[in-house]
């Protein structure tokens, strides 16, 4: 055992030990218990964080009230966005065209 480990005692559901018995080598039943515990405090951090965002919402909406939805603004946004590459696709080929014309005619 190195520094970096710490034995410890566990209480398990009879059921649930004798599986991990029988599937994982004794050898390895250690790290399946710490890839699970490492995965669950994982998730416990990402709960703690949604609820601490929550909070932060809750508190934002206290202070300045309900803000507009920007779905439509930003929907808007992009067709305009769209529009303008749409537009570039006309005047990028015959700009290739030109470019190709002057390398090889006038460049020399």
């Amino acid at each position: 055992m190195t520094s970096e480990t710490v034995r410890v005692t566990l209480v398990l559901p009879k059921r649930l030990w004798e599986e991990v018995k029988q599937m994982t080598p004794s050898g390895r039943r250690s790290r399946l218990v710490a890839k699970a515990l490492e995965a669950e405090m994982q998730h416990q951090r990402r709960i703690q964080q949604l609820e601490e965002l929550s909070a932060f919402q809750n508190y934002l909406r206290e202070k300045y009230g309900e803000t507009p939805d920007s779905v439509d603004d930003i929907r808007q946004m992009r067709e305009e966005r769209d529009a303008d590459i749409t537009g570039f696709a006309t005047i990028i080929p015959s700009f290739i065209g030109w470019a190709s014309y002057n390398r090889s005619h006038c460049w020399r």
